[in-house]
């Protein structure tokens, strides 16, 4: 007699797969400013494993950077990651990721760095200066809107010499954007405004107004003593439209006076036909010795000497 053993069909045996590498998407763009500089992707594993798979990714260039740059993947459930791809303002337009993995198929990501055109600003864009210290010194920045490929040269010039630059020329290159302050200052003389232009080499140039306040005599250092016909707050008249006081305007308080009505000057308001420039005038003549006298005052004391400016016309 025979005996026939038969071994039995193991039924829905299950077929595993080989083991692969794959990441999503397989293409990023990066811009070359934040926030559009950082985007993600996934590597992954198409089934767990029994031995940890140790996966690294690497940058065709140094301005494309990724975290982390290496991970393990297939044990205890965790078959992907996620990676995250951060541009640098400078590099190349096109970089590639390389995903590997020891004996499975490794896998690349495109990265494109759309190029952002090159440009300069300054801010602000207008400046007042007065023509005393401390207020005729300011400064201005100028910035480069990214890191350039390489160094931009730029000059400054002003439109007149009264206000002065520094410096004058510089260049940029680094910082995040790259920037340089410049220093303006204005001198007590010169016209208002005042051009400043900014040239950077191969770009767009820029300007920055300066806008000057009028010259007064207060702004002059040492003032001992400043009438000033044209402000009618500074003068005091009698009932006959005659000159009892004037004000100094120094602020040193040296005002001049004549208490007698019959010496005290003629005041002529700017329409008056003898203004000068149309502005208001103080007439007087020495037949009639009209006179303001500034008493138990010598503004020359424990000086060497000054100088005098004035205003004035010799009737016909």
């Amino acid at each position: 007699m025979r005996y026939y053993f038969l071994k039995p069909l193991r039924q829905n045996q299950a077929v595993v797969p080989p083991l692969g590498l794959s990441v999503t998407p397989t293409s990023l763009t990066l811009d070359r400013t934040s926030p559009g500089n950082v985007a993600n992707f996934v590597a992954s594993l198409n089934r767990s494993t029994d031995s940890p798979v140790t996966v690294s990714i690497s940058s065709s260039d140094p301005s494309v950077t990724v975290s982390p740059a290496s991970f393990t993947l297939g044990t205890s459930g965790q078959i992907s990651q996620t990676v995250t791809a951060t541009g640098a303002a400078t590099g190349p337009d096109a970089v590639t990721l390389q995903v590997t993995a020891p004996g499975l198929t490794a896998q690349t990501i495109a990265i494109s760095r759309p190029t952002v055109p090159l440009s300069l600003t300054v801010n602000p864009t207008s400046l007042t200066l007065d023509r005393v210290s401390p207020g005729n010194v300011a400064s201005f920045t100028t910035s480069l809107n990214r890191v350039p490929d390489s160094p931009v040269l730029v000059s400054v010039s002003s439109s007149d010499l009264s206000v002065s630059v520094f410096p004058a020329s510089f260049s940029l290159s680094a910082g995040n954007p790259p920037s340089s302050s410049v220093t303006l200052t204005g001198s007590s003389s010169g016209p208002s405004p005042v051009t400043i232009s900014v040239n950077p080499l191969g770009l767009p140039s820029r300007t920055v107004t300066v806008t000057r306040p009028p010259f007064l005599p207060n702004m002059i250092s040492g003032l001992a003593l400043w009438l000033d016909a044209a402000d009618d707050a500074s003068i005091t008249l009698d009932g006959s439209n005659n000159i009892s006081q004037w004000n100094d305007k120094s602020g040193n308080a040296r005002h001049v006076t004549q208490a007698t009505a019959t010496e005290r000057p003629a005041y002529l308001a700017g329409t008056d036909p003898n203004a000068i420039n149309g502005k208001a005038v103080l007439s007087s003549d020495s037949a009639t010795k009209k006179w303001l006298s500034l008493a138990n005052t010598n503004i020359l004391a424990n000086k060497t000497g000054g100088t005098l400016i004035a205003v004035f016309r010799q009737a016909a």
